[in-house]
């Protein structure tokens, strides 16, 4: 990992290069438990070649979950979508990023919009774009018929390999 000075220099940036502190998380160590982490031990934090990257992957179905998830809830997809009510409520919970919490409208909760997710507009031009990719024959199959109005079905992983 450290053979070259390139690479070296790549895998310090979470030590040397950090952005400033703005509350937003861009990295898993930005998030709170690294910070705790580090205050808790406090000799490895301070050793720059302790890289902090979280890897949990199921190489069977990696494309697919990847897929599903990203699409889904940039497409707001029931049942595809991770953005939940009850993901909502578990920020609320954990008091972090005030901005998404749920908040009533009369009798009905409401979800404010992510900076991810895509308006009706913003979907329809995507669907657009996915229907006018050309692809040579076999590479991915049925794209265009599985793309209807602004909504994307029926795809497989293998579709989008």
């Amino acid at each position: 990992m450290y053979s070259s000075r390139h690479t070296a220099e790549d895998m310090r940036w979470h030590y040397c290069k950090r952005p400033q502190e703005d509350g937003v998380i861009r990295h898993p160590t930005d998030s709170k438990s690294w910070k705790i982490f580090d205050e808790l031990y406090p000799d490895f934090a301070a050793e720059h070649r302790n890289v902090r990257l979280g890897h949990n992957l199921d190489v069977m179905h990696i494309e697919k979950n990847v897929y599903d998830s990203v699409l889904g809830t940039l497409l707001s997809i029931d049942g595809k979508s991770k953005d939940t009510e009850k993901v909502r409520l578990d920020l609320a919970d954990m008091t972090i990023r005030k901005k998404l919490h749920l908040y009533k409208v009369g009798d009905k909760w409401k979800k404010p919009p992510t900076s991810y997710t895509l308006s009706v507009t913003e979907r329809q031009d995507f669907c657009e774009f996915v229907k006018s990719v050309k692809f040579p024959d076999g590479f991915a199959a049925n794209l265009t018929k599985n793309v209807k109005d602004d909504k994307i079905s029926r795809l497989k992983s293998i579709t989008m390999c």
